[in-house]
């Protein structure tokens, strides 16, 4: 099953999870859109998307899906962005952002 990235709480998008030091908000939309975001501040992938990612022998979308995610978080992270949400739980502790963020690691 797919797991989402995004935060729990439904009135903060995820793109405001996002930050980083002389970051203006006009830019890190602009970031975020060029990473993979869409413009009301979630992410996700289309169906189109997953399924242009999947190999030929593989079954389901998971695999795909973790792909994408972890291209936008990669995405982010060079350009600067530092992941501000929670890092808790286990299907986030497994993510790109997280694993970088509690061992110290900058992707830049």
């Amino acid at each position: 099953m797919l797991e989402c990235i995004a935060p729990l709480s439904p009135s903060k998008p995820y793109l405001l999870f996002w930050e980083k030091s002389s970051m203006t908000t006009v830019l890190r939309n602009q970031d975020w859109i060029e990473c993979g975001g869409q413009s009301n501040g979630n992410w996700g992938p289309s169906i189109k998307m997953i399924n242009q990612e999947k190999y030929p022998d593989e079954n389901g979308t998971d695999a795909a899906y973790e792909r994408l995610s972890n291209k936008f978080q990669q995405c982010m992270l060079k350009k600067g962005y530092y992941y501000t949400g929670r890092c808790d739980s286990p299907v986030m502790k497994t993510k790109l952002v997280c694993e970088s963020k509690l061992k110290g690691i900058s992707i830049n």
